[in-house]
């Protein structure tokens, strides 16, 4: 009797903590209590073949470049208005032939026209500016370029990343239209500053993001999105930018505990920047 008892009592425990920490619940926009723990694995694989020249026209590269980021998260909350943690994005390239598939980059070579390196790694930080509005936060992530050579100039490497300090800020909202529907918004400045102090080399960026979801039950959500991203340079204000638009659904594999994502993405639009597609999964741990 008292073995059922324990069994009853551990059982009622666990689907009270699984509704206090639905996963779903905890939007980009929502901060974690104090005590809780976030980390989050979320892999991006951008391929192209195709890209918009200066006129917003597609031309043929005559090769297939594609791209893979791993971003790294663990986030704690300390207070009811703070979360503090850290970032880590390891990023790997590859270029080839237009006809060769894109999964050829999981090989992980490192040559003239392949390679993996640790990108970016730094902290970050989410508040909450106004205490009764749970579901508007500010988010800033500053990253510091780990790898040598990172645009690949000086040794015959190709491109892997911007070889610059990044600083990321986000402002985060999201809201409940309907029982089974919401909006997330998430609109950014990106502020990047060479590694060596060259201001020809600083860039600023504005991207906005929205998100529409729905949820057919507690534990899966479906979601359509489309993103607006601008980039000003020094020479002419607006020196290119990319629209793209996806779909992608959510689940918690193990309800208030682990929450899986997979999503995929096409630019539909843009200037002086790739014209390709995405691939997206990821894995969400809340505790």
């Amino acid at each position: 009797m008292r073995i059922l008892l324990i069994i009853t009592g551990l059982l009622i425990s666990s689907a009270v903590m699984a509704q206090r920490l639905n996963v779903q619940a905890y939007t980009p926009s929502v901060l974690l209590q104090p005590g809780q723990w976030e980390a989050k694995h979320y892999n991006n694989l951008y391929t192209q073949t195709v890209a918009f020249d200066a006129e917003g026209m597609r031309e043929t590269l005559g090769q297939r470049g594609t791209w893979f980021a791993s971003i790294n998260s663990v986030m704690t909350g300390v207070s009811d208005r703070w979360n503090v943690g850290g970032e880590v994005w390891v990023r790997s390239v590859r270029i080839g032939e237009p006809t060769e598939s894109a999964f050829n980059l999981f090989r992980f070579q490192n040559n003239n026209m392949a390679r993996t390196g640790v990108a970016y790694a730094g902290p970050k930080v989410k508040w909450l500016p106004f205490a009764k509005q749970k579901r508007i936060s500010l988010q800033s992530t500053f990253l510091i370029p780990v790898a040598a050579n990172l645009q690949g100039d000086m040794r015959n490497q190709p491109w892997l990343d911007r070889d610059r300090y990044l600083w990321v800020t986000q402002l985060l909202w999201d809201h409940q239209l309907a029982s089974k529907w919401q909006v997330f918004i998430d609109a950014a400045v990106w502020a990047s500053f060479d590694r060596e102090g060259d201001a020809q080399g600083h860039l600023v960026e504005s991207p906005v993001k929205g998100f529409l979801s729905y949820f057919p039950n507690s534990r899966l959500t479906f979601f359509a999105m489309t993103e607006y991203w601008p980039i000003y340079g020094t020479e002419q204000l607006l020196s290119g930018y990319f629209v793209q638009a996806g779909v992608g659904g959510k689940v918690q594999i193990i309800p208030g505990l682990l929450e899986g994502e997979m999503q995929t993405t096409q630019f539909v639009a843009g200037r002086q920047q790739g014209a390709g597609r995405t691939l997206n999964a990821g894995l969400r741990f809340l505790w």
